[in-house]
């Protein structure tokens, strides 16, 4: 998370580190699981140079061929890790049981209907597919990309948010296990959300620090990107 919002590359996305990983459980089960968020979270390594390019861009002159070329390859970059990522959610979705929907236990009016996982472990991994989905779109958008769509971008938002409750009843790891997702989220939420997210953010903080509101962007920051 730190890469993702500080403009850097993150090492982890290296050849040299990429393919470096823990002994596997030799349980056949936990083993396979293992494997499948192991290249979660490969996918999610190549997201903060992705993000950092495409802000480079911004300020780029978009008549000049350097600025096309690099627009292109950011593109096909893109669509490489979200080609990756949709395969990895088509067999992760046979491995674990996706969320099934509920009424919300505490009656929330913005999200009367919420997210219920087989476990914390399956939650977490579904909300990094979440939060890796909402950036890799949030790009291509930016790219005047069609594969970039604004409203995936918000029903995944929704997504996240959705699970929110769940995991926080998950104990003392919840909000280490949603933080990243929720950071993400808040980046591309309307302001609604954003005043919803902040709430989480102050119940969580007294276990995670990181979910401090005031490492946030304001509520009425009008650029709602990454």
């Amino acid at each position: 998370m730190e890469a993702l919002f500080s403009g850097k590359a993150c090492f982890l996305d290296l050849e040299k580190w990429r393919y470096i990983a823990l002994q596997p459980p030799e349980d056949s089960f936990s083993a396979q699981f293992y494997e499948m968020t192991d290249e979660l979270a490969r996918c999610i390594a190549t997201c903060p140079w992705l993000v950092k390019e495409a802000y480079g861009l911004r300020s780029a002159n978009t008549s000049e061929m350097s600025t096309i070329e690099r627009v292109s390859a950011l593109v096909h970059r893109t669509l490489e890790v979200y080609g990756r990522l949709q395969q990895w959610y088509g067999e992760f979705s046979a491995f674990a049981p996706l969320p099934e929907e509920v009424p919300s236990s505490t009656e929330d009016p913005l999200y009367p209907v919420v997210y219920r996982y087989c476990n914390s472990c399956t939650a977490t991994a579904f909300c990094g597919y979440y939060a890796t989905t909402i950036i890799l779109h949030m790009i291509l958008v930016e790219c005047h990309h069609p594969a970039g769509d604004a409203r995936e971008l918000s029903s995944t938002v929704d997504k996240v948010c959705k699970s929110v409750e769940y995991l926080a009843g998950t104990g003392i790891l919840g909000p280490y296990r949603i933080g990243f997702s929720m950071r993400v989220a808040y980046e591309m939420a309307p302001i609604a959300t954003r005043l919803w997210i902040r709430k989480w953010l102050v119940r969580f903080e007294k276990f995670y620090k990181a979910s401090n509101p005031n490492n946030f962007p304001p509520i009425d920051a009008a650029d709602n990107k990454l």
